[in-house]
C-alpha cells in the first residue's frame, strides 16, 4: 500500500507500507492534509504504481496536523480492502493520485 499526504493540491509525503507491516512517518509540517492511498500487487517503483489489481483511494475528510510547543497531534490510521466500500474513503481515478 502506498499511504499520500497533500497540502494545498501538492503531495508532501508518501510511504510505501507492505501488507500486514506499519510505518512510522515523523516531522509533519503543521497544515491540514488530504490523506490518498493505493493498493494492489506488484509494486513498480519506477512507475509509481501498482502493476496488477490495484485501487485508489481518497479520504473524505482532511487531516490536521498542528505542533504546539513540544506537543503535537498523532494520528494512526488503520486501512484495509474491502469489497463493500470504503467507509471514510471514496475511489478516485488513478490518473488523479499524487505520484
Amino acid at each position: 500500500m502506498v499511504v499520500t499526504l497533500t497540502r494545498r493540491g501538492k503531495k508532501v509525503l508518501s510511504v510505501y507500507v507492505r501488507a500486514r507491516k506499519s510505518a512510522t512517518v515523523r516531522s509533519i509540517p503543521d497544515g491540514s492534509y488530504r490523506l490518498f492511498w493505493m493498493a494492489g500487487y506488484r509494486y513498480s517503483s519506477s512507475k509509481r504504481r501498482f502493476l496488477v489489481g490495484a485501487i485508489y483511494r481518497r479520504s473524505f475528510h482532511m487531516l490536521s496536523y498542528t505542533t504546539i510547543g513540544n506537543s503535537y497531534r498523532t494520528y494512526t490510521l488503520t486501512l484495509r480492502m474491502s469489497k463493500y466500500g470504503g467507509g471514510s474513503s471514496q475511489p478516485i481515478n488513478p490518473r488523479n493520485f499524487p505520484v
